[in-house]
């Protein structure tokens, strides 16, 4: 019952659930500028998303999904700074 196959790569499934939510309220939320609250939603997902993150040993296409991931989370937390 050992499995003797270790993980290469890969986040862990709650950290994949927050950054789904994340995406999915920053489209729900109405247009409009960004404000404080987004800077806390932002920063809270993107430490979650960045501590769950379990190896950094991603294939090409992995890495360019997490980047994609985190860009979006960034911006997000960056953007009542940036607008």
């Amino acid at each position: 019952m050992n499995n003797s196959k270790s993980r290469v790569g890969g986040i862990d499934p709650a950290a994949l659930a927050a950054a789904c939510v994340s995406v999915a309220v920053s489209v729900v939320m109405p247009a409009g500028a960004y404000g404080p609250l987004s800077i806390m939603f932002g920063g809270t997902v993107l430490v979650l998303v960045l501590a769950y993150d379990e190896d950094p040993h991603r294939d090409r296409w992995q890495s360019f999904g997490f980047s994609l991931v985190i860009g979006l989370i960034a911006q997000s937390a960056l953007g009542f700074f940036l607008e």
